[in-house]
């Protein structure tokens, strides 16, 4: 039920060419948003699965009848490390970017090709234990005009002082996510008789051991 009132929500906030100024509604001529907001929800019920992301809110924005940027916004319960949060925006991103720019006619039609610049990913890390467990597990994940904000738990309480964020531009976010990647096929590689185990992280261990 949820997914279908946010099929609907994304056709009435999109399809329809049109977007809120105050209280106000203008119309706009615009490309093809319903096949935009088509890759958006099925690609946000691939990453339900696959990244545990929950697509809260989305919608594309327009300004001079061009189009200005494209906003995603998730919800998710799992508990990361910044590097590991780094590594998801990066997958977002360019997955999308790669749907996005494969829909027919879009590319002419926008005069260009869409870049990171074009989408503001949002995603809310709202797990218990990084909200009242340990706070130095990410909070928020924010890409947007081409630069990447991880906020830790910390920036959850208005009393503290000491907020643990990191900024960089989306560019550095895709080079530094590339050389973990990169390093782990290495180690990989290099493991002599290396298997991976279908039990994936659990382990049975006898208690006479």
């Amino acid at each position: 039920m949820n997914l279908i009132f946010t099929i609907f929500a994304l056709l009435a906030l999109t399809s329809c060419g049109c977007f809120n100024i105050g209280k106000e509604i203008v119309l706009v001529d615009i490309v093809d948003v319903e096949s935009i907001s088509r890759v958006i929800v099925e690609y946000s019920t691939e990453l339900e699965h696959t990244r545990h992301l929950t697509l809260k809110d989305s919608y594309v924005e327009y300004e001079n009848h061009m189009l200005k940027n494209i906003r995603i916004e998730y919800q998710s319960q799992d508990v990361l490390e910044m590097r590991e949060a780094r590594a998801v925006i990066v997958d977002v991103v360019e997955n999308f970017l790669v749907q996005l720019n494969g829909i027919p006619d879009l590319q002419e039609e926008i005069g260009r090709t869409l870049t990171a610049n074009d989408l503001q990913i949002f995603i809310d890390y709202n797990s218990y234990h990084t909200r009242y467990v340990n706070p130095d597990y990410v909070a928020f994940v924010y890409m947007y005009n081409g630069f990447t904000s991880i906020y830790a738990g910390t920036v959850r309480n208005h009393l503290s002082n000491n907020w643990h964020v990191r900024h960089e531009s989306y560019q550095e976010s895709l080079a530094v996510d590339t050389f973990y990647r990169e390093g782990y096929d290495i180690y990989n590689e290099r493991r002599p008789g290396f298997k991976e185990s279908s039990l994936g992280a659990e382990q049975y261990i006898p208690y006479d051991r």
